[in-house]
């Protein structure tokens, strides 16, 4: 895949080395690609995206979300353009039909075209800078490579894995999970609202990573935050306890912070009900991938059976 770099959102076009550019999937484009002038990006996308906006400055400043027709790919592109608008991130649609057994009649734009056409019009609606892109290949491993020129990766999660007994210890979201390098959000079939956030901290630095990137979704977002510290011990759980509320208070913040003993489901689940919190944001498992196949971790479990959206941080 090639790299071109607009002038006119300063965010990556994703260019499919067979030739398939991805604001519109129109067809293919001249292998030999050059920069883009402004004024030449701008007669590619007119009528597509709106005008030249300030690039943002936070964390996120574009969001890559998996689309397609069913219920949980609709609603992984509900809270991503959501996200997308309220934090003026670009946002990238993607479809991932998987392999293509003959790439020589693949066709994007009949492929994805219905619900291109709905992306489309939703994106324009909400005033949310777009592009959209058909991607051949393996699912898990091409949502990660696209991953690597965002901010964040945005999933559906099917509500019947959690009674799929082999799915629910290994599927296609480990895989994600596992080699993606950056946040990824799992996105519930049913959990769309965002109006509370469980930070949950084990004293790792992929716990920082989530601690960092909730508070900014909730002071760009105006979400309400409750923070998890979780350790084998008492001394341990109230000393990650204090240094998350010595970080709420520098970022100004009057934050709740309970402890628990023991990094499990149960624990992670049922605070976020009692707290009724509907996303949560952890730090994703170091586990290899071995491990994972064999026992699964706590966190991939919790984004398979929390009934809200789960944001898994490195």
């Amino acid at each position: 895949m090639y790299l071109v770099i607009s002038a006119l959102s300063l965010h990556p076009i994703f260019i499919n080395p067979r030739g398939y550019r991805g604001y519109d999937t129109t067809g293919p484009i001249p292998m030999s690609i050059q920069t883009l002038t402004f004024h030449e990006m701008w007669d590619i996308n007119k009528g597509d995206t709106q005008k030249p906006q300030e690039v943002d400055r936070g964390m996120i400043r574009s969001i890559l979300v998996s689309v397609g027709n069913a219920k949980h790919e609709v609603a992984a592109f509900e809270y991503a353009l959501n996200l997308a608008k309220g934090l003026n991130a670009f946002l990238v649609c993607a479809a991932f039909p998987g392999e293509i057994e003959d790439e020589e009649k693949f066709n994007p734009d009949l492929l994805a075209a219905e619900t291109f056409v709905t992306v489309r019009e939703e994106c324009r609606e909400a005033g949310v800078r777009y592009e959209t892109s058909v991607v051949p290949g393996k699912r898990a491993p091409e949502i990660c490579r696209m991953g690597r020129m965002v901010d964040l990766i945005a999933v559906g999660m099917p509500e019947e894995i959690k009674t799929k007994g082999l799915e629910l210890i290994y599927n296609e979201i480990d895989d994600i999970l596992i080699d993606s390098s950056k946040p990824v959000l799992v996105v519930h079939e049913n959990c769309l609202e965002l109006t509370r956030i469980l930070i949950v901290h084990r004293g790792d630095n992929y716990s920082d990573r989530a601690l960092e990137l909730a508070t900014e979704l909730s002071e760009r977002l105006n979400v309400e935050l409750t923070g998890l510290a979780i350790a084998d011990t008492v001394p341990e759980s109230n000393s990650i306890a204090k240094d998350m509320l010595t970080y709420f208070r520098f970022r100004g913040l009057d934050v709740e912070v309970d402890t628990e003993l023991g990094f499990t489901v149960a624990n992670i689940i049922e605070t976020a009900d009692k707290k009724e919190c509907d996303l949560i944001a952890l730090g994703a498992s170091r586990r290899g991938k071995l491990y994972e196949a064999i026992f699964n971790s706590t966190t991939d479990t919790v984004a398979k059976l929390a009934n809200r959206a789960v944001l898994v941080c490195k």
